[in-house]
């Protein structure tokens, strides 16, 4: 079975007859089977064995998404509420989100904390957020996260943005320009129309 029980620890006496308390008040008596991870309540371990079963009982009524726990689907919840219950009580903030680890980053922007250090030797950077320490080890590893989804290219890069710009050179989009006429250009901030439509709008 996953979830396995210790014995608990069985009080003992001194030789004057008093009772010995033991040393660790605490003591995880219930173990996951699958890793070995231990935990002092048999909830906490319930809880734990679901990340190895992927049972998610938990659905959520507006949309097909399920989730493990019941508080995970209570955040999710407020993606469709658009509630945003956990308020920044930094002064003159006024932001808040819908998420408590999504206020806890949020926070590192008024602290300056960087709770994440590269672990490769002779680097000292440090990073406020985990994703953006996994993006400077990739200058490390060589490894470049960001593939571009286009069909039938294999070019990778190391940033998400370089990735973004890069799509960019797939899809050509007609500028409209009152002053000059419309001209074939990359994807721009001003009025657009895909090169499809461009197709589709000649044949007419």
């Amino acid at each position: 079975p996953l979830g396995l029980q210790a014995p608990g620890p069985q009080p003992g006496t001194s030789s004057q007859g008093q009772l010995r308390v033991p040393a660790v008040p605490k003591l995880n008596r219930h173990y996951c089977g699958a890793c070995g991870k231990g935990y002092a309540r048999k909830p906490s371990l319930t809880r734990h064995l679901l990340t190895h079963t992927g049972e998610k009982r938990f659905s959520c009524p507006n949309c097909p998404s399920r989730f493990a726990r019941r508080e995970h689907l209570d955040g999710h919840l407020r993606t469709h509420t658009g509630e945003k219950s956990f308020p920044c009580e930094y002064p003159r903030c006024g932001k808040s989100f819908g998420y408590p680890g999504d206020l806890s980053r949020h926070q590192r922007v008024h602290t300056k904390e960087k709770p994440f250090p590269c672990t490769y030797e002779s680097c000292t950077k440090s990073f406020a957020r985990p994703d953006h320490l996994a993006v400077h080890q990739s200058v490390h590893t060589k490894v470049k996260l960001f593939t571009c989804t286009h069909e039938g290219c294999t070019k990778s890069f190391a940033r998400k943005g370089s990735r973004n710009r890069h799509l960019s050179t797939h899809q050509f989009f007609l500028l409209i320009c009152e002053r000059h006429g419309p001209s074939l250009r990359p994807s721009s901030p001003l009025s657009l129309i895909s090169g499809t439509q461009l197709t589709q709008n000649r044949a007419a």
